[in-house]
């Protein structure tokens, strides 16, 4: 994973976070690889202005850009930028 936001019951959750212009690339491996993951009862992220891919010519690893959990909620997602993705750029359950 490049950023990972932890499966925890609410009050341990990771809330409030903002990632804002990072460069997320070439997570990963040949059974998983993220951006972004974000996982149990996580709430009120910013996540904008984030490259996140794989490298032109790279290894391709980074399967999805950013996973979203069932429990997770209240995102914000802007201005990212996704790039050679194996699976998809954005993934949300629930």
């Amino acid at each position: 994973y490049g950023i990972l936001f932890r499966d925890e019951l609410e009050p341990q959750g990771p809330h409030r976070n903002r990632v804002v212009g990072n460069t997320i690339l070439d997570n990963g491996d040949e059974a998983e690889g993220y951006g972004i993951k974000i996982e149990g009862e996580t709430h009120d992220l910013f996540i904008s202005d984030n490259l996140l891919g794989n490298s032109p010519g790279g290894q391709s690893r980074q399967r999805v850009g950013i996973h979203m959990g069932r429990e997770a909620r209240d995102i914000v997602l802007e201005a990212n930028w996704f790039q050679g993705h194996r699976e998809q750029d954005l993934i949300q359950e629930g």
